[in-house]
């Protein structure tokens, strides 16, 4: 399997903000808790922590004249810091939110991350259904500034690859 490069993915490492990145696997992990919040202002809305729960939880809700809700808007709650970060890159809704609770037991850190930096901060392209994110690959750098940023890029370029050469 060939990976698929992401071009441009460039981003400081303070990006990655309120969660500590490891190398080893933690204990315990905390459940992911979502909300549904429903259009219609006159329905209750509820807490859930799987696709099944949302179902069951919307077969039962219904607004304050006894019609059926049907559309929600779907919010990150509680769980962990990387996976409040893949919720807000992922753009929670109604339509994919079952596909996200999964990516948050199945992937690894690094994949999160890497989703976070390519499709959160850089704006690119994921269809979970199809698009696997172990062939996002991109590149950190831990700098100060995008000025840095810049100096470090110009100065690790090879002169000859940018057509200058070199005149004595």
């Amino acid at each position: 399997m060939v990976a698929r490069r992401w071009p441009g993915v460039q981003a400081r490492l303070s990006l990655l903000g309120s969660f500590a990145v490891s190398t080893h696997e933690k204990s315990e992990k905390s459940m992911t808790t979502l909300f549904a919040q429903p259009y219609d202002i006159s329905a209750p809305g509820f807490y859930f922590t799987s696709a099944d729960e949302f179902t069951a939880s919307t077969k039962r809700a219904v607004n304050d004249y006894g019609q059926p809700v049907e559309e929600f808007e779907i919010q990150f709650i509680d769980g962990e810091d990387i996976d409040c970060a893949l919720a807000g890159a992922w753009k929670l809704y109604q339509s994919n939110f079952a596909e996200y609770l999964r990516a948050v037991e199945d992937w690894d850190e690094r994949e999160k991350i890497a989703f976070i930096i390519a499709i959160g901060e850089c704006g690119h392209r994921f269809e979970a259904k199809t698009d696997d994110p172990s062939e996002i690959e991109f590149d950190l750098y831990e700098v100060d500034s995008l000025r840095d940023l810049a100096c470090h890029s110009a100065c690790n370029i090879d002169p000859l690859s940018r057509g200058l050469g070199v005149q004595n």
